[in-house]
């Protein structure tokens, strides 16, 4: 069952795993969604702190206010969702993503991607008790907890397509990093040959960052459009609970 199904103007993606091709028999079942609740009126970048996030064991849901101030700084998690189809699709959420679109892949979007793989590098080298045996079983065989450890490579792979192509990085379509990040999450390579090819592309990313990163746009046009969407075109919406 899908939840928040119930929530009006509601948009909702399978998400974790299965968002980027990764899942296996294992893998758990994970949503993310976005709703827009017609009393709240209002632009988020007016009072950003009016925004709301809730959560359902591993599953979330973001107000649109929500989604649209952390589309602003860079949640690479939440900018993949502006590319894939969701399981179920709300006409006020399809049209921001519509609107906003062309302008997610900006400058601190690729700050937030080098942020979070070194987030992903610490939880992921850094001995922490797991509360499910098998995984801390793993975790302990292995030295590193392949998870996040996959996770932190996807990261990076991302970060650097972007930097060069000034494109979404779909993880689903890469045929030769999709099997090797597979192989990761399985537990397939040494914690040795994981270090030394993490500070080998992690200095690469940063070189790239460097040299490139002033080449993308900044989130500037992004908040004009993500604005104009919640003060002129959001209106029409205000009455609908319609979902395509």
């Amino acid at each position: 069952m899908i939840p928040f199904a119930g929530l009006p103007n509601v948009q909702v993606w399978r998400v974790g795993s299965h968002l980027y091709g990764l899942n296996n028999e294992n893998s758990d079942e994970d949503f993310g969604g976005v709703y827009f609740n017609p009393d709240e009126m209002w632009s988020p970048f007016v009072n950003e702190y009016g925004t709301e996030t809730g959560h359902n064991n591993d599953s979330w849901v973001h107000t649109l206010h929500k989604f649209a101030v952390l589309l602003r700084k860079g949640n690479p998690n939440l900018v993949d969702l502006c590319f894939v189809e969701p399981q179920i699709k709300s006409a006020v959420v399809s049209r921001f993503i519509h609107v906003v679109k062309p302008h997610v892949l900006h400058q601190d979007l690729v700050k937030s991607f080098v942020g979070y793989a070194r987030n992903q590098s610490e939880r992921g080298f850094l001995y922490a008790k797991r509360q499910n045996a098998d995984r801390q079983a793993q975790i302990e065989e292995l030295s590193y907890d392949p998870k996040y450890v996959s996770h932190l490579f996807r990261l990076m792979v991302a970060a650097e397509y972007i930097l060069n192509h000034h494109a979404y990085y779909d993880a689903r379509k890469d045929w030769l990093w999709r099997p090797v990040l597979m192989q990761i999450k399985e537990g397939h390579y040494t914690k040795d040959w994981l270090l030394e090819k993490r500070d080998m592309m992690m200095s690469h990313v940063l070189e790239l960052e460097n040299e490139k990163l002033g080449l993308l746009p900044t989130g500037e046009k992004y908040v004009e459009r993500a604005h104009d969407f919640f003060l002129k075109e959001l209106p029409y919406f205000s009455h609908t609970t319609h979902r395509e």
